[in-house]
C-alpha cells in the first residue's frame, strides 16, 4: 500500500473492484467510512474466479492460499469454509528428466554452501539472479531460485529486484544467507500452512461481495468507469498500474509516467483434467517447477485434486493446473488453443508421462498478470510515495504495491482498519 488516509475524513471512494479495492471497502466500511466502490466491468473480484465443469473445478488464478491469522480471520468473518491441504507442502523440481526434491548434485551442494555462508557488501542491492550467483552459485540460481522467481512472479531472476521481489534474501551486513535463513527457519517465518477455499476462489469473492452489500454504508457499483478523481475525500486507486497512471496523470504527471512503464509479467494458466492411469507417474507434493534450463516450455504443475479435496467429481480423474508464459515464453499468449493443447500435452508427456491424451483443458491467458518487482518498480513506489501519496487520503493498493499474493494483499489491507489521527 502507498500513501495513506485522511482520518479527518469519513468518506472514501475506491476505484477498481478487484479482490484488492474489495478488501478495501470491506475493512474501511466495517471501520464506518461511507464507502463507495466503482468498478468499470459488470462484475468484481478481477483475476479470481472459480469455473464448474463436468470434470471438476477451475480456477481461473490462484488456487490456494497461505493461511496466516488475517486469512483466517477474514475467511471467518465472511463464512467462507476452507480445506486444509492433503499431502506434503513441497514441490519438486524437474530436471535431466527426473523430478527431484533437491535438485542439486552433491557437488554442487557443497558449493552452494560455501557460498552462503559469505557475507554481503554493505548497501548491495541487486537483482536476484545477481544475488543467486553470489551467494548460492550458478546450479543454485538456475534449478532453485530461477523456479521459485517462475512460481511468483512468472519472470527471470535477472528481471527481479532483491529485496523488493524477495525481501526474505534482504541481508543485514554482519550476516551471510545461512545464518539468515536458519534464524527464519527456527522463527518459523513463512510458515503458514496452505488451504484452499472449499468451494473454489470464486466463493471467496462471493462472500465478500455478499459482506460489502450487507453494510449499509458501502455502495458498490459495477459497470462504473471513473476517468477523473473527485478531490475533498479519501481516494483510493485500486487498479493496475497502467490505469492508475492515467487517472493522477493531471495531478502528478511524474509518477504518472513512472506508473505507466510498469512491466507486467503474461500469464497463461490450463486446467487439465485426466484419467489418474493414464500418467505414468504421479507424486504426493504441491505441484513440480520447471527450470527455464531444461527448455520445457512451461513455468510448473499444479496437482489440485492431489493436494484439495472437492477439486475433481470421480475418484478416477485427476487435475493439474499448468502455468505457462511468463516473462520466458510471452509469444505464447498470442497462440491459440490448438497449439496451447499441444504444448501442453507434449510438456505433461516429458515430465509426468502421459499414456494418453488428456480429456480436457481449460485455458485461461492474462496479458498483463503480474508486476515486475524490478528498479523500475522501486523507483515508481518511491516517488508514489513523495507525490500523489503524501498526500493524505491519497492511497494506491494493489499487487504492484508492495504485494503479490492474496495472503499479502489480505495482511496489508489490515493498515484500512488504523486509525491515523
Amino acid at each position: 500500500m502507498l500513501g495513506g488516509l485522511n482520518p479527518l475524513k469519513e468518506q472514501a471512494t475506491i476505484i477498481g473492484g478487484g479482490i484488492s479495492g474489495m478488501l478495501a471497502a470491506y475493512y474501511l466500511g466495517d471501520r464506518g467510512f461511507e464507502v463507495s466502490l466503482h468498478e468499470k466491468g459488470p462484475w468484481v473480484g478481477g483475476l479470481l474466479d472459480t469455473t464448474h465443469y463436468s470434470y471438476g473445478m477451475v480456477e481461473q488464478s490462484a488456487h490456494s492460499i497461505r493461511a496466516s491469522k488475517p486469512v483466517l480471520q477474514l475467511c471467518a468473518d465472511i463464512g467462507v469454509e476452507l480445506t486444509p491441504l492433503k499431502g506434503s507442502q513441497s514441490s519438486y523440481i524437474f530436471r535431466d528428466g527426473k523430478l527431484h526434491r533437491m535438485p542439486l548434485y552433491f557437488g554442487e551442494t557443497l558449493a552452494m554452501i560455501a557460498r552462503m555462508v559469505s557475507r554481503p557488501k554493505v548497501g548491495e542491492k541487486k537483482t536476484l539472479e545477481e544475488f543467486g550467483l553470489r551467494h548460492m552459485g550458478k546450479p543454485a540460481t538456475d534449478y532453485l531460485l530461477a523456479p521459485m522467481a517462475f512460481s511468483i512472479y512468472g519472470a527471470r531472476p535477472s528481471e527481479l529486484q532483491v529485496p523488493e521481489a524477495f525481501p526474505r534474501f534482504n541481508l543485514e551486513p554482519s550476516r551471510n544467507l545461512f545464518s539468515h535463513m536458519l534464524e527464519r527457519k527456527i522463527k518459523g517465518r513463512g510458515s503458514a500452512p496452505m488451504v484452499a477455499p472449499k468451494y473454489g476462489m470464486g466463493d471467496l469473492v462471493k462472500k465478500l461481495e455478499a459482506a460489502l452489500r450487507t453494510m449499509p454504508n458501502v455502495a458498490l457499483h459495477t459497470q462504473s468507469e471513473v476517468t477523473y478523481l473527485e478531490p475533498g475525500e479519501n481516494r483510493i486507486l485500486a487498479t493496475p498500474a497502467y490505469i492508475t497512471a492515467k487517472l493522477i496523470a493531471d495531478e502528478d504527471p511524474y509518477t504518472a509516467s513512472l506508473l505507466a512503464d510498469v512491466k507486467y509479467a503474461p500469464l497463461i494458466t490450463v486446467t487439465v483434467f485426466l484419467e489418474r492411469d493414464s500418467m505414468r507417474h504421479f507424486p504426493n507434493g504441491m505441484g513440480v517447477l520447471i527450470p527455464e534450463v531444461e527448455q520445457i516450455p512451461i513455468l510448473g504443475i499444479l496437482f489440485n485434486s492431489s493436494n484439495f479435496e472437492g477439486r475433481v467429481v470421480d475418484i478416477g480423474i485427476e487435475s493439474l493446473t499448468v502455468l505457462c508464459s511468463g516473462t520466458p515464453h510471452p509469444e505464447l499468449i498470442d497462440k491459440d488453443d490448438t497449439e496451447i493443447e499441444a504444448l501442453i500435452t507434449d510438456a505433461l508427456d516429458k515430465v509426468l508421462g502421459l499414456k494418453q491424451p488428456p480429456l480436457k483443458m481449460h485455458i485461461t491467458r492474462w496479458e498483463k498478470a503480474i508486476p515486475l518487482y524490478n528498479a523500475h518498480l522501486a523507483l515508481a513506489q518511491q516517488r508514489a510515495r513523495e507525490g500523489w501519496g503524501a498526500l493524505l487520503g491519497n492511497v494506491l493498493f494493489g499487487n504492484y504495491t508492495g504485494q503479490v499474493s492474496i495472503r499479502g494483499l489480505i495482511e496489508d489491507s489490515l493498515h484500512f482498519t488504523e486509525n491515523e489521527a
